[in-house]
């Protein structure tokens, strides 16, 4: 599903205090990126493709953000709070668009935040910009889960 010179040593985390995925280069000469996360159960995959093929929860929520991005940190807060009730459905992957662009213009990222919801490796849903509140984030993303139920 992606090119060439998307991540490796991809590590996806599911449950945990945030139940969110933080990747950043480890060495910036090597670009390895690491996950930190506090609180959370760490999973290692070679690649993004293998975290999408193999996650541990039935779906797979893809946060594009840049450090930079206002609206993506009120995403990220968002995220936080809602992850608790999708912890047993869904893993939470938060991907920075700027140490990571090739994996961002495959996935067809034009503007920030954007949140693509995959299952199965394929993605079935997109949101781009911020919700009002994480009450209305959670219920998109139930009515996404619902269709495909």
């Amino acid at each position: 599903m992606l090119s060439v010179g998307a991540p490796t040593g991809v590590t996806a985390v599911r449950g945990g205090r945030s139940g969110v995925v933080h990747f950043r280069n480890r060495r910036r000469d090597r670009g390895s990126p690491r996950c930190v996360v506090t609180s959370a159960q760490k999973q290692k995959f070679g690649s993004f493709d293998a975290m999408l093929s193999n996650p541990a929860t039935p779906y797979v929520l893809v946060d594009f953000y840049a450090t930079w991005c206002g609206p993506c940190k009120l995403m990220a807060d968002q995220l936080a709070a809602i992850s608790p009730q999708f912890k047993d459905r869904v893993t939470f992957v938060k991907i920075d668009s700027d140490k990571y662009p090739k994996l961002a213009a495959k996935h067809n990222v034009q503007g920030l935040p954007t949140v693509i919801l995959f299952k199965d490796a394929v993605a079935i849903g997109r949101l781009e910009g911020v919700m009002p509140t994480p009450g209305h984030l959670a219920q998109k993303l139930e009515q996404e889960i619902a269709k495909r139920s």
